[in-house]
């Protein structure tokens, strides 16, 4: 499919608030580059974690901890027989997500619907979630248009996200620049 025809396909599914799942079902749509993200937001992850991926993709992070850290990686899309199944649009998350002490969601919230809920419902498990955003103040990328032809289905500034996770009641949070599309978070509840 050309690039066209795939922007097309990406923002009718977005219109359709649908989960692309045929995008995400070809490992070839897991860019190997988003690996420079996991590395870095592993220098913010303690040893001897417990970490659940939601939306681990092809589960790039996992190199990069430290040996003492547990990984459990989640996706809509079971790569593998360790990957357990999550839904983060439908807020399905794995019966695992009591056993850690660490959530990751590392290029995935881009693609939920309703980020709000989604969060006021993680809150509720009482732990730190590490995440990545391409927030519209950081990333240039404020159109339906833009944000739609990746395949983005909402578009939030960096206050809105502040704004959401302290409403969630999360009793710290603190944020760092990834690189020039995107913000790295860290919430405690």
């Amino acid at each position: 499919m050309d690039r066209n025809s795939e922007c097309a396909r990406r923002i009718a599914s977005v219109i359709r608030k649908e989960t692309d799942l045929a995008r995400w079902s070809d490992a070839r749509n897991l860019d190997p580059s988003w690996g420079l993200r996991s590395r870095l937001v592993s220098n913010y992850i303690a040893s001897s974690s417990h970490l659940l991926d939601l939306g681990c993709g092809s589960s790039l992070i996992e190199k990069y901890l430290d040996i003492s850290c547990k990984y459990l990686p989640a996706d809509i899309i079971l790569r593998n027989d360790r990957t357990v199944f999550c839904n983060l649009n439908e807020s399905i998350f794995p019966s695992q997500i009591h056993d850690v002490d660490t959530i990751l969601m590392l290029g995935v919230l881009e693609y939920v619907f309703d980020f709000p809920l989604l969060f006021s419902k993680l809150a509720t498990y009482k732990k730190k979630i590490i995440f990545s955003y391409c927030d519209v103040d950081t990333s240039k990328l404020r159109s339906f248009q833009a944000r739609a032809a990746f395949g983005w289905v909402n578009s939030y500034t960096c206050a809105e996200i502040e704004n959401f996770i302290l409403r969630a009641n999360s009793v710290s949070l603190f944020s760092f620049e990834i690189d020039n599309l995107q913000r790295g978070y860290i919430a405690q509840f």
